[in-house]
């Protein structure tokens, strides 16, 4: 592909990624809200406990080929064939044996009512592996336009539903209804995003010759899952199952951000650069400007957050998620290392380096688990100290994976990083001023975080444009020939 097209091509699947996860955010927020409001903290926390097992049946049965459709340069429909039969199959079983393992998994956390909740969302695994490969191939092709409509259509459909049911007095099980329809919605809208009709073949060879790929990929995705949701067990067996839900609101929050922000970059960063895994210098180039755009709007967003989630969490899901808040202050504290991992992960597997992708999580993991387990018993808070505490000590080596495996050393990096680090911590500095005055003239409500929202951004640009002015014009300097070129051109008159 033409430098010129792809540029192109990564240009609109960024707008159409933003307009997806944007959309999808804001819609999350409102129905979550309103969820907030009716569920417990324990019907969240017993939710939470299910779904992990959910979602790591969910990874080993799309078994990283989802990941090898995408970056295939050929196309290969024998190979695509061969992974939805292997994706399906593989469904059927772990979905199979989530079910039957349930009641060992509600003994392990000590909460026995998750048994029947944990099978109820086990049938959805053989389910959602309908959709995967459809999925990937619709990507490959940056068809981030189809996946941007299918989104938003299972997110509104899902959320009304458990809003219904939630209403209705279900309590836990509203959640499952809405796992249950985005599913079962999502594999129709992915076969008509990319009405490919998988044929009954399945060759052995293709898929042993990606097999070390997807191996690996798989492996290493079950560990990113235990890395970011092994505190919820934790937390569940040793502290309360109403713990882990303040804990999910919590997290919930940074989710929420880093898929308004960084995601839609990193989900596009694979595609493109996946196309580049052959040019070293444009791909380490490339490379930068996505980590320096990611930077841009993670940085002070989880930033804020960190200050503003005393006003942002009360008002959003109600005085009863309090306890989140002192969760969440903590957690935003990993802004720096939060944005990087995002796209070493994302590099490293275009490039078809998963062996790295994979000793970087499962190092991640062992330390999260046992730091976890060493904060438990001073509570919740500690917890989340111990995940932030981890993201800072695994840091160094992430910057030595990202030079070894992508050329792309420290300080390039420092150099796409640390102008909107600074405006950041010059935003934090003025918000930690002036929210007590704010607090005494406005109070609590929409209007104050409105203002303060304003104030913090317009403290952040600011002091990006006047101490990086250089910076901020060369990545303009990229995005505007992009933005032209997107633009129709003028009929004559």
């Amino acid at each position: 592909m033409e430098s010129s097209e792809l540029k192109h091509k990564t240009f609109h699947a960024v707008i159409w990624a933003v307009v997806r996860i944007g959309a999808t955010n804001l819609l999350s927020v409102v129905l979550f809200a309103v969820l907030a409001r009716v569920l417990s903290p324990r019907d969240v926390g017993v939710f939470a406990l299910a779904i992990l097992v959910i979602d790591v049946a969910r990874v080993i049965a799309s078994a990283g080929l989802s990941d090898a459709i995408t970056r295939d340069k050929r196309g290969d429909a024998v190979l695509a064939d061969t992974a939805f039969w292997a994706n399906l199959g593989l469904g059927c079983i772990v979905g199979g044996l989530a079910w039957l393992l349930a009641p060992l998994y509600g003994q392990l956390v000590d909460q026995p009512e998750i048994t029947s909740v944990l099978r109820a969302l086990a049938v959805l695994v053989p389910v959602s592996a309908l959709s995967g490969i459809h999925t990937a191939r619709k990507l490959r092709e940056f068809g981030h336009k189809a996946i941007a409509a299918r989104a938003v259509a299972c997110g509104l459909l899902g959320g009304t539903a458990a809003v219904a049911a939630a209403i209705a007095g279900w309590g836990v099980w509203s959640l499952v209804v809405q796992a249950a329809i985005v599913e079962t919605v999502g594999i129709v809208f992915a076969w008509q995003a990319y009405p490919w009709r998988p044929r009954l073949r399945f060759d052995m060879t293709r898929l042993t010759e990606v097999g070390a790929f997807s191996g690996t990929m798989l492996l290493t995705q079950v560990s990113g899952l235990f890395l970011t949701r092994i505190q919820d067990v934790v937390i569940g067996r040793y502290i309360s199952v109403a713990a882990v839900g303040s804990y999910r609101i919590a997290w919930r929050m940074i989710e929420l951000i880093s898929q308004a922000t960084i995601q839609p970059i990193v989900t596009v960063s694979f595609v493109t650069l996946a196309h580049l895994q052959d040019d070293k210098e444009r791909f380490g180039n490339a490379l930068l400007r996505m980590v320096g755009l990611g930077a841009i709007l993670t940085l002070p967003a989880l930033s804020g957050f960190g200050v503003l989630s005393g006003d942002i969490i009360p008002l959003l899901f109600g005085a009863r998620w309090e306890s989140s808040v002192a969760i969440a202050q903590v957690l935003s504290l990993m802004a720096v290392p939060f944005c990087i991992n995002h796209f070493l992960v994302s590099a490293l597997a275009a490039i078809g380096r998963p062996g790295s992708i994979a000793k970087s999580t499962g190092v991640q993991t062992v330390a999260a688990l046992g730091l976890s387990l060493l904060a438990a018993p001073f509570g919740v808070q500690w917890v989340a100290a111990a995940y932030v505490l981890r993201a800072y000590l695994m840091l160094p080596y992430h910057l030595h994976l990202f030079r070894r495996d992508t050329g792309v050393g420290l300080m390039p990096l420092m150099r796409a990083v640390m102008p909107p680090f600074l405006a950041s911590q010059a935003m934090v500095g003025v918000l930690l001023l002036a929210v007590p005055r704010l607090h005494e003239t406005l109070g609590h409500g929409i209007a104050f975080l409105a203002v303060a929202v304003l104030l913090g951004g317009t403290v952040f640009v600011g002091a990006l444009l006047l101490f990086a002015g250089h910076y901020v014009r060369s990545n303009l300097a990229v995005l505007v020939p992009l933005w032209r070129k997107a633009r129709p051109p003028l009929v004559a008159r």
